[in-house]
């Protein structure tokens, strides 16, 4: 198994790509050189487009944050170890499992 990494180690990551995303996208009306270029049809080149991002047109609008089902973890980590609320077996990790806490061992997978 792949050992875990922290969601850190990633929001870097997003951070910059975020960064990258909030710079204007050229759509056409700007030349590889800076100068303006005036075809007549800027309409058309930001057609389809939301502030330099693609318009999905069959895309739901986005959920209110309160109608959404909070998420819930699948796994409880302990340094120590924790006993398997079915065997015993004191593990490092263990896995949600109904409403118990089980080593792989027990999992139901």
């Amino acid at each position: 198994m792949a050992e875990d990494r922290s969601l850190d180690e990633f929001a870097d990551d997003a951070a910059e790509d975020a960064e990258s995303n909030d710079r204007p996208a050229n759509d056409g009306t700007q030349a590889a050189d800076g100068e303006g270029v005036d075809d007549g049809e800027q309409g058309e080149a930001s057609e389809g487009v939301n502030n330099g991002k693609p318009v999905d047109e069959g895309s739901e609008p986005p959920l209110d944050p309160g109608e959404t089902d909070p998420a819930t973890s699948t796994s409880a980590w302990t340094t120590g170890g924790a006993a398997c609320d079915r065997c015993g077996e004191r593990v490092t990790r263990r896995w949600a499992d109904d409403d118990d806490l089980v080593c792989p061992d027990c999992k139901t997978w």
